[in-house]
């Protein structure tokens, strides 16, 4: 999240809060903050939902920066906002900051009451797509272009998938294999899904379009292992490959059998696990190595682990 001052930005992420308050207290203050947050959404024991985060609100933003701070920004509108003077922010990206109520559409002025953040601080909230207006005169002469070009408000990643899938109805999906591989499905408001059970199990709930959510169920080993294989068990090879002006994948892909398993299980948790384990500490595993195992047959049982998660 960005808190942005007349002097520069100031990038707080997870490592920055680590080193500041220790690696423990940050665990357990998140942990305890989206138990206040999803108890709020879910509108659970509301007596309970009150004031903890304020250690982490404004009040130790204007410890650590003064009275500097003027808006708070994620990386979406920050940029329209640079590009524009408009300070907008999509549903989908809203959502990402666990204060944002995806009933309501809505910032939760109750969460943020807690953390001692004034809802002004945080950009207006708009459907994917919403324009924020057009380029300024002296962004659009820098960059060279003719005319003054439109500026919109994006969205999450793998919505913009789903998007650009054609995932338009509810029970349609999509399945997106980038760094991590991530299945995104939507469904209606009114459909019956155990809301409490996808969020206990690390699913998230995002508004997506129209009377849609989607949800996320993702590994985060999808294209990062394969990396993983050109990098660390076969980079000799990937490097010949690209001294020829091919791509090592391909190379790889010709060792890959059609009729046969590897006869390998390979567990991809090699960052981690995802949804629904959300297990930072999960490490991966090869089991059924031999002295006969190539690395071609490593190489296709990563494929088929990622496929079997």
């Amino acid at each position: 999240m960005f808190y942005s001052t007349k002097m520069e930005l100031f990038w707080i992420n997870r490592i920055c809060l680590q080193i500041q308050m220790g690696r423990k207290n940050v665990m357990k203050s998140q942990q305890r903050l989206a138990e206040i947050i999803f108890m709020r959404i879910q509108e659970l024991h509301r007596e309970r939902c009150t004031a903890y985060v304020s250690g982490v609100g404004r009040k130790d933003i204007s410890r650590r920066f003064g009275k500097k701070v003027k808006y708070i920004c994620l990386f979406e509108d920050y940029i329209v906002y640079k590009l524009t003077g408009v300070r907008q922010i999509d549903y989908s990206l809203a959502t990402r900051t666990m204060a944002f109520d995806i009933y309501s559409l809505e910032w939760d002025t109750k969460i943020l009451d807690a953390a001692e953040i004034d809802v002004s601080m945080l950009s207006k909230v708009v459907p994917i797509g919403a324009k924020a207006g057009n380029m300024s005169l002296q962004i659009t002469e820098e960059l060279g272009f003719m005319n003054r070009p439109v500026i919109v408000s994006g969205c999450h990643d793998q919505i913009a998938a789903a998007i650009g899938s054609g995932v338009f109805n509810e029970r349609h999906g999509v399945d997106g294999t980038g760094t991590v591989e991530c299945i995104t499905v939507a469904f209606s408001k009114g459909q019956k899904i155990d809301k409490m059970l996808l969020q206990k199990s690390g699913f998230a709930i995002v508004p997506y379009m129209k009377d849609l959510f989607v949800t996320y169920a993702f590994s985060y080993t999808g294209g990062a292992l394969l990396k993983w294989y050109r990098d660390k068990v076969s980079p000799m090879e990937a490097k010949e490959a690209y001294e020829n002006g091919q791509n090592p994948y391909e190379v790889y892909n010709r060792g890959v059998s059609d009729g046969e398993p590897s006869e390998l299980l390979i567990l991809p948790y090699f960052a981690g696990a995802g949804t629904p384990y959300m297990d930072n500490s999960a490490k991966g595993i090869i089991a059924g190595l031999t002295m006969d195992t190539s690395k071609e047959k490593i190489y296709q049982g990563i494929m088929e682990g990622c496929l079997m998660k």
